[in-house]
């Protein structure tokens, strides 16, 4: 039902039983129901819940990605609202994550004390962006740079301007400068 479901969770099925919808209308007249608009609301915010959830769990975390990834990076797109609580659950593989995806916050973490910016890459497989030319001056230098590998990355990064204050750069699209 679009009406109560975004389209980036389209996974998520149920029933909801609501006393306050009216009865022997028009599907027009329900789709402009204000009660339509509140239950969509709270299922977005009960769904990023339980993702939170999911998120502080390692094993289920990784399952969950690995299944809906495509999902949550749709979401990142799409969901204004809910932007910044959604991309805590973004993964990437790094130049230094020894083949483990990582989340932005641990990236921020181990970003070196005057880096202002995050470092991402975009290409079609994780060897073509590993053998980049473009890595080259920022491995030089011990930046970490983010792999993204994935089309819908691309889409994604025209909305995801930020993440906790920090910029994101991609490496091969504008003329890098290293603090």
């Amino acid at each position: 039902c679009e009406e109560l479901v975004p389209d980036w969770l389209s996974f998520i099925t149920g029933v909801i039983d609501s006393s306050d919808l009216p009865l022997n209308v028009s599907r027009e007249i329900l789709q402009q129901n204000r009660t339509l608009k509140i239950i969509r609301k709270h299922l977005i915010k009960k769904t990023c819940e339980m993702m939170d959830d999911i998120r502080n769990n390692d094993e289920n975390n990784k399952i969950f990605y690995d299944n809906f990834m495509k999902n949550i990076k749709l979401g990142v797109y799409e969901d204004n609202d809910n932007r910044d609580r959604i991309s805590k659950l973004l993964r990437f593989y790094t130049n230094k994550s020894n083949d483990k995806m990582i989340t932005l916050d641990t990236y921020i973490e181990k970003m070196k004390d005057n880096q202002s910016k995050i470092f991402y890459i975009t290409g079609q497989d994780l060897t073509e962006v590993k053998n980049s030319i473009f890595l080259e001056k920022l491995n030089k230098h011990n930046y970490e740079v983010l792999y993204m590998t994935d089309p819908i990355d691309e889409y994604m990064m025209q909305n995801l301007k930020k993440y906790n204050e920090k910029e994101f750069l991609c490496v091969s699209k504008e003329e890098l400068k290293l603090e």
